[in-house]
């Protein structure tokens, strides 16, 4: 009889100690699930440009900060971004306000989904000049060889700025190519000035400066700023380069800026986009040391630039830092 017992007893332990090992195994291959990560991708401009280096810096951070979270970074183009955005078919992107109202026309922004959850880079029309150019003004420059941009790109910003003034493309003798042919063209003596837009510090001020030519900067004077300023609002507004941005520039110096935000379609989580904001505020100083021209990426540029609406979760967190102008 006790060894029938026994039998029984080690038969039930044996199936009692299967049992916890079984469970044990499923608790050991169910908490690595239950502390998966959700992947989000930021979707950037072209590789290797200013945009797609503060995203990759952004995305850096956020995967310190939201560790439920696995961001990741690929290169797109603006106009298609603008487009999976608002199907919902990626989730988070570089956008623009104006390029989407070239693209559908300014009314279409009043029903668009998308909505801008940070503020990325601010980006200068700058006008460059050899260091010892009699040049003054840009109406200095008239008849002069000037290289503006690529035709559809920034080319096309520089014509609708001379337009404003009261120019005709047949007043400059305008090179309408990209920004490396642009800088060579500067540096060679080709060129007479130097037209672009640009982060700010710019890498392009920086290059020019560094030749043998050396560099400065003409600014647009109040009255030109009236001209060219207005039909253009809210996509880019006045701001300013300070003094010291470069050691050539050595006083304040007006200039036309456009913004560049991080965006979502409004039905991105707010909870998840609160936690972005909250995060890219956090680290800013963490933004700015890997990629200096994230000085712009502040809650006031969001607040006083935004050219599509705030995501309701920045505006939660926004709300939280008590700014004034958000609703």
């Amino acid at each position: 009889m006790k060894r029938r017992m026994s039998g029984k007893m080690s038969g039930r332990m044996a199936l009692n100690l299967c049992f916890a090992g079984v469970l044990l195994l499923t608790l050991f291959l169910t908490v690595p699930s239950s502390q998966a990560k959700t992947p989000i991708q930021l979707v950037s401009a072209s590789m290797g440009g200013d945009t797609y280096f503060w995203i990759a810096v952004a995305s850096k951070i956020l995967n310190e900060e939201l560790t439920d979270y696995e961001f990741s970074v690929r290169a797109g183009t603006t106009s298609a971004n603008m487009v999976q955005l608002e199907k919902g078919e990626i989730p988070i992107a570089y956008g623009n306000a104006l390029i989407y109202a070239t693209m559908y026309k300014r009314e279409a922004l009043k029903t668009s989904r998308i909505r801008e959850i940070w503020m990325m880079n601010g980006r200068a029309w700058i006008l460059i000049v050899p260091k010892d150019s009699p040049a003054k003004t840009i109406y200095d420059l008239k008849g002069k060889k000037i290289s503006c941009g690529i035709r559809t790109g920034e080319g096309a910003i520089f014509l609708d700025y001379i337009n404003a003034l009261g120019f005709s493309k047949d007043d400059f003798k305008l090179f309408f190519i990209g920004k490396g042919e642009g800088i060579e063209a500067f540096k060679s003596g080709s060129v007479d000035a130097l037209a672009c837009v640009s982060v700010i510090p710019s890498s392009m001020f920086s290059q020019a400066a560094a030749s043998r030519r050396g560099a400065r900067l003409i600014e647009l004077s109040d009255s030109d700023v009236e001209k060219i300023l207005p039909p253009r609002k809210p996509f880019e507004s006045l701001s300013v380069i300070p003094a010291g941005t470069h050691p050539e520039i050595e006083k304040d110096v007006k200039a036309i800026m456009g913004w560049d935000p991080l965006c979502a379609r409004d039905d991105l989580s707010s909870e998840l986009v609160y936690r972005i904001a909250k995060a890219l505020h956090k680290r800013h100083k963490d933004l700015i040391q890997a990629f200096p021209p994230a000085k712009y990426s502040t809650a006031e540029n969001l607040i006083e630039n935004h050219g599509f609406p705030i995501h309701s979760g920045t505006e939660r967190f926004l709300k939280e830092l008590k700014l004034g102008g958000v609703k």
